[in-house]
């Protein structure tokens, strides 16, 4: 049999929660859910991973997870799954339906997409890991359900406005990148017909498409060719998602993989070149600051923390891999610590501290993790702001 649906293995997973009392562990919540589903065979409750865990374990996380993103389950406690309780839904207020616009236009998404969640319940397992394998896997095993939930979860992942559409008695994802003026949107499939895909781009306006899959054949590629479709692996997309993990991806960057045709995967390594040289200017920063503390120690009594000595300081070791810097790169880096309040400038063309080293790096943790700082925001202050919004 094919594996259960995510829809339907969400909708048993609430029941089993439910019967439960509303809480409970992963290893005591999987194996009621399993017996839910009394079709499915030894061979695929035996099924594992390359990392040796289970395929249907995994199959009834990701239905865990996307019932967190749907405000059903708390993420709150890690290690446990906690239904949340049932509020009164609010009022939906129905448009009325209007002409389609011509092709090319900018599809509006009538409902946002939270981001997909950052970690699974094991807190040494990053997400960017576990959808990394799940595109590897579902490609390998040819379960095109499966698969198109991955890349769907994957484009969320990256920042996208995403969505799974259905026409033609297929379903794809509608993933448009909301930039203003460099706004651009894509429609993804895993079904190898580029003529459906084609049809499918015009019915959405979309700028782009793109077949993901496990390989291409010499035939579908140049039928790609043809029909300005990019062509991407589910080992390319997986590479992308791994390496946003560790330095996001900017929605323009990722712009070059779905323009390229047919071969999207020729443009990765170039995303990742320019993803590598972001993650050196951050790094860039945190020495900088490292570097006002040497002077605060070394110097109590000078305003050494100017551009020209914080690059020279730079420029002594050759050998390190900030040799190359340039007085606009110190420049930048002093600007966003002065607005972050960590520096502020003095009377002698320099900057005086406003914290320690340790107090910087934690201010710059803090400025990185926006889901945390709002997670700790008071209750009765994002209780305002929710009224407000609703209002």
């Amino acid at each position: 049999m094919t594996v259960p649906h995510l829809d339907d293995i969400k909708v048993v997973l609430l029941k089993v929660l439910k019967q439960y009392g509303g809480t409970g562990r992963p290893r005591d919540i999987i194996p009621l859910v399993t017996r839910e589903f009394p079709e499915l065979t030894a061979a695929e409750l035996a099924a594992v991973k390359k990392d040796g865990t289970s395929l249907w374990e995994n199959r009834v996380h990701w239905a865990r997870q996307r019932l967190a993103v749907d405000g059903k389950i708390s993420r709150e406690r890690p290690g446990w799954w906690i239904l949340i309780e049932d509020e009164p839904p609010l009022p939906v207020v129905v448009a009325e339906p209007k002409p389609k616009p011509p092709a090319r236009r900018v599809r509006n998404i009538a409902e946002p997409v939270a981001p997909a969640l950052s970690l699974f319940d094991e807190p040494t397992r990053p997400f960017a890991e576990a959808l990394a394998d799940e595109l590897e896997a579902a490609a390998h095993a040819g379960d095109e359900v499966r698969l198109l939930d991955a890349v769907l979860e994957a484009m969320l992942h990256f920042g996208f406005d995403a969505q799974r559409v259905t026409g033609d008695g297929a379903s794809r994802v509608f993933a448009a990148a909301p930039l203003g003026r460099n706004r651009y949107s894509v429609l993804l499939d895993i079904e190898p017909g580029v003529e459906a895909l084609q049809a499918a781009q015009e019915y959405e306006a979309a700028d782009f498409a793109c077949l993901v899959g496990r390989d291409f054949d010499q035939a579908l590629r140049a039928a790609a060719g043809e029909g300005e479709i990019s062509l991407l692996t589910a080992g390319g997309l997986a590479a992308l998602v791994r390496r946003h993990g560790r330095e996001p991806l900017l929605l323009t960057e990722l712009l070059a993989v779905f323009g390229e045709m047919p071969r999207a995967d020729r443009a990765i390594a170039e995303v990742i070149r320019a993803a590598a040289a972001r993650s050196r200017r951050r790094r860039l920063l945190h020495k900088v600051a490292e570097l006002i503390e040497h002077f605060n120690l070394t110097q109590p009594t000078l305003s050494l923390t100017r551009p020209d000595t914080i690059l020279a300081a730079l420029l002594a070791d050759a050998a390190n891999e900030f040799s190359t810097r340039t007085l606009q790169d110190v420049q930048q880096c002093l600007d966003l610590l002065e607005l972050l309040g960590v520096i502020s400038a003095d009377d002698e063309g320099g900057y005086a501290s406003e914290t320690s080293l340790k107090g910087a790096q934690d201010v710059l943790a803090a400025f990185s993790s926006l889901e945390r700082a709002a997670a700790d925001a008071p209750p009765a202050l994002a209780a305002g702001n929710g009224g407000a919004q609703a209002g």
